[in-house]
């Protein structure tokens, strides 16, 4: 399960005292793997085996919270996505959005889902256990450094690296510094969509939305959608939200309007920045580095 979480706070904490806390806090949810936060809100996404440890972790969250005085009530919306009943569009591949903003190769646009429906699982031997979390754990080291880690040979790093290709079971992916392409909102937009709309309609709208602006993320249910949107100012938001209004209008896409976050990428901090090591650690019973 995928769950991404958003939250608006108080501003009487400063934002220090208060990433502190999310920090710690984040450091011991081995299931949190990305998690941005600025003054007053922030956001994190999360796997998990089950819902139940997903809704333990915001518990625990929210009353800390309220036990720093960050909030005096419930603050976190928890939006959950069983991978079995969800499409994963776009898992941080920023290929997409630089094609669209350099306009690299246009009507290139349309996108296979990174992940949904039913996939079989992959068996991983007591072996290939720890060279497969080195291997996200250390991903700038080479086969050599890690064999040397590892204390085994560079060619069963090789080996197994191949293999875990092959099984789409890790990929290689370059993340964008959006601050330094001049990007200066990140926009968490949260969908609920219109029951009534038949799939070929859905299908339509959400084209529309990305040919509209391209996401670096986006998971989609039957109900709800969630995407993370870079935009170069305000007026260019201000802009594709005009658009998106009047899609809405034309096919009556949602039920209601879309809750949307801006986050300054100036003023926003990383908690963590796509740490999935502590996350397979958890998931392979690993329990030594």
């Amino acid at each position: 399960m995928l769950a991404v979480t958003y939250s608006v706070f108080s501003s009487s904490m400063s934002l220090d005292s208060r990433l502190q806390i999310s920090a710690d806090i984040a450091e011991k949810h081995d299931e949190v793997f990305w998690a941005v936060s600025e003054t007053t809100q922030g956001i994190s996404l999360q796997i998990s085996k089950n819902f139940t440890e997903i809704k333990m972790n915001i518990e625990r969250l929210e009353k800390a919270y309220c036990k720093h005085n960050v909030t005096s009530e419930p603050s976190i919306t928890l939006l959950p996505f069983p991978f079995k009943l969800s499409k994963v569009i776009n898992f941080f591949d920023f290929a997409p959005f630089l094609n669209q903003i350099f306009d690299l190769k246009k009507g290139d646009n349309e996108q296979v889902p990174a992940y949904g429906g039913d996939n079989n699982g992959v068996f991983l031997n007591e072996s290939e256990k720890p060279v497969y979390h080195a291997l996200i754990k250390y991903p700038s080291l080479s086969d050599k450094e890690l064999a040397e880690i590892l204390s085994i040979s560079r060619h069963t790093i090789a080996r197994a690296r191949k293999k875990f290709e092959n099984d789409a079971l890790i990929k290689t992916i370059r993340i964008v510094d959006l601050k330094k392409l001049g990007f200066e909102i990140l926009v968490l937009n949260h969908f609920s969509f219109n029951m009534k709309l038949s799939e070929g309609e859905k299908k339509r709208g959400i084209e529309a939305l990305m040919e509209n602006k391209q996401p670096i993320f986006m998971v989609l249910g039957d109900v709800e959608g969630v995407s993370l949107v870079p935009y170069k100012s305000f007026e260019e938001y201000r802009e594709c939200c005009g658009k998106i209004a009047d899609l809405n209008k034309k096919i009556g896409m949602f039920s209601k309007a879309p809750t949307s976050l801006l986050l300054s990428t100036t003023s926003m901090t990383h908690i963590k920045d796509h740490d999935y090591a502590p996350l397979t650690k958890k998931i392979l019973g690993i329990y030594v580095d």
